[in-house]
């Protein structure tokens, strides 16, 4: 059976989609943490002036 390159891209798609499931969870996770890091670095500073 000769496979046409759509179908072969569909194979390849396919299994890589398997394996990025759990890169893509670790993946927002880390997101996640990096936004909450850039949240908290903006909000610290504002409360340090505060305190002063």
């Amino acid at each position: 059976m000769v496979t046409t390159p759509p179908e072969m891209r569909k194979k390849l798609i396919m299994h890589q989609h398997r394996r990025r499931n759990r890169l893509s969870i670790i993946l927002t996770n880390l997101n996640d943490m990096l936004h909450s890091w850039l949240l908290l670095s903006e909000i610290c500073p504002k409360l340090r002036q505060g305190r002063r």
